[in-house]
């Protein structure tokens, strides 16, 4: 593979989010952005190869890098879904006969960096530990410009001696976050072509840092620190005035502090805005216990139109184990808020985050959560039917490895101490597995459609018809929701009444409804473009949608496992 000459000095390389929605709806790597903004105010060239938002597959990504000719190349790892993609890279870049630096980092590195330089050896040089600010500015300088002799001294940084891992001293966390320079906008025209919002960090770190199954509550870096309010407000003036934005998603864990002193700084916020004379639109993310009518009836009126909050379960049971700061009241008081000021929509996300059941969730936690689904999720995610994930480093995973109940270890199964609740994650699972590739390969779909859309009309009819194919998406995902409810349902009541007799039949029907919601999605879209002269469609098919043989080899293996149980199974053809 030929590389062109080029004085690139860093190429930062994001192999996968494990986030396809990115594939229509752009999105920004704050993290990578600041480093290369710190490492452009000293002198250095930097780029970035987004696989996601570009839907670059391993050989594309290295050719692109290696058409850049860079000397050091960073890759961000999210999680555990990120490394076997960042393996394939590295592999391909070695082979290529590149010979320069190669440094891993972000949160999974920095917890597992022990497990990344041995997977890797010989192909990675280095694991940046916590933030990569002033560690990937100083390995530039010795490395660029030799201002230090040895890069192995630079603190932040894990390596490889000799097969032994060494961990340098950490480095000292920014307390200061309004004196980086405002972050570099790799993307600002994707994320403008597919309508969606900038991102503005408003803090690193959570004022909380102690959820069971959070892995930054490990992380030595892990303290809150809050830009002010004035200086969020400045950017976001400045990309207003920069690229004609209006909307825009105010990064970080809380974005209300607790107590007096975290009230005072909205209340600030607030007053802020208003004095800027500027009207645009804003999300962030909060705890549901900071969630006040006043107080979002205020920030309603300065543009706030979506919120995250990490509800989690509609069990108090389940609230304790997963140690959160907020009760059940406290979440369906601000699930009953958001609903009443009709906050995140058309968004889809009215309460948050959710986990329908874990390790230690009984018959009884399920159902509350059934129950709060059905009361307050109308406008939830898909993924709020999933189990709880077990990250890297997480108090929970040190607990299901002492108590030996890990049954694998990628994003690690577990054994259920319930085992009425181990039956339904049985049932579910295959379920959720094949609706999310489906849901995956839907938004694959949508992001060709905006190309086809933002290629083939002008700005404001692009702009227009994506916004309703993003619209039409969410409504048959609120449907979808509403299914996947229904099915779980009666699948939970047959166990109860120790009877699996119909559900062969509940799951042909669910099949029938899930396939035609999707189908008619894609119809839609097909209208939306000839309704705007737009013909080259030739990609959109329903192909798309897992083949009949997937359903047929679950069912199949669902009535051999309910059978030997000692259950009938109500089968029909799929």
């Amino acid at each position: 593979m030929k590389k062109l000459s080029s004085n690139i000095d860093v190429c930062f390389i994001d192999p996968y989010r494990g986030q396809l929605y990115s594939y229509a709806i752009a999105s920004e790597n704050l993290g990578i952005s600041y480093i290369a903004s710190v490492l452009e105010k000293k002198g250095y060239s930097v780029d970035l190869i987004d696989c996601d938002t570009f839907n670059l597959s391993p050989k594309d990504a290295v050719f692109e890098c290696l058409q850049k000719g860079p000397k050091i190349i960073g890759f961000t790892v999210h999680t555990w879904k990120s490394i076997n993609p960042a393996l394939k890279i590295v592999k391909l870049l070695r082979q290529e006969k590149f010979r320069g630096h190669i440094i891993f980092g972000g949160k999974y590195p920095t917890l597992c960096y022990s497990k990344i330089l041995h997977l890797m050896r010989s192909l990675v040089d280095s694991i940046c530990i916590g933030e990569g600010e002033e560690t990937m500015l100083e390995l530039a300088n010795c490395l660029l410009k030799n201002k230090v002799n040895d890069w192995t001294q630079i603190d932040g940084l894990a390596y490889l001696i000799n097969d032994n891992v060494q961990v340098n001293p950490p480095r000292k966390l920014n307390y200061d976050l309004d004196k980086l320079p405002y972050p570099k906008r790799f993307n600002a025209p994707q994320i403008l072509r597919s309508n969606a919002a900038f991102s503005v960090l408003g803090s690193r770190g959570c004022w909380y840092g102690q959820c069971l199954f959070c892995s930054v509550s490990r992380m030595e870096f892990n303290k809150e620190r809050r830009r002010r309010s004035e200086e969020i407000v400045k950017e976001i003036l400045f990309l207003m005035d920069k690229y004609g934005v209006s909307d825009f998603m105010i990064v970080g864990d809380s974005f209300i502090g607790p107590g007096e002193k975290g009230r005072r700084e909205l209340e600030n916020f607030i007053e802020v805005v208003k004095k800027s004379g500027r009207h645009f639109t804003f999300g962030f993310a909060c705890q549901a216990k900071d969630v006040d009518l006043k107080t979002f009836l205020k920030l309603k009126k300065i543009g706030l139109t979506s919120v995250f909050i990490g509800i989690e379960s509609g069990s108090e049971s389940d609230l304790k184990f997963y140690r959160k700061n907020s009760t059940l009241t406290d979440n369906q008081v601000a699930a009953n808020i958001l609903k009443e000021l009709n906050l995140n929509e058309p968004e889809g996300m009215g309460v948050g985050g959710f986990i329908f059941y874990n390790p230690e969730s009984t018959m009884k936690d399920i159902k509350d959560n059934l129950d709060f689904l059905e009361k307050y999720g109308s406008k939830c995610d898909i993924n709020f039917f999933t189990h709880c994930r077990i990250l890297e480093g997480s108090p929970l995973e040190e607990k299901m490895i002492a108590e030996n109940r890990l049954t694998s270890f990628d994003w690690k199964g577990y054994h259920i101490r319930d085992p009425l609740v181990q039956l339904i994650d049985s049932l579910i699972h295959p379920i959720r597995k094949i609706v999310t590739k489906d849901i995956d390969n839907v938004l694959i779909y949508q992001f060709k459609l905006f190309r086809v859309f933002a290629n083939q009309s002008n700005d404001n009819t692009s702009k227009n018809i994506r916004k309703k194919s993003k619209l039409d998406l969410l409504a048959s995902c609120s449907n979808l929701r509403k299914i996947i409810l229904s099915l779980y349902k009666n699948i939970i009541l047959y166990i109860e009444n120790n009877d699996l007799s119909p559900i062969g039949k509940d799951l042909n029907l669910f099949q029938e409804k899930y396939r035609n919601l999707m189908v008619k999605y894609v119809e839609s879209g097909i209208k939306l473009a000839q309704n705007n002269g737009i013909e080259e469609m030739a990609f959109i098919n329903n192909n798309f949608l897992s083949p009949s043989k997937e359903w047929t080899v679950y069912f199949t293996a669902l009535k051999n496992k309910i059978e030997i149980s000692g259950h009938s199974f109500g089968y029909g053809e799929v």
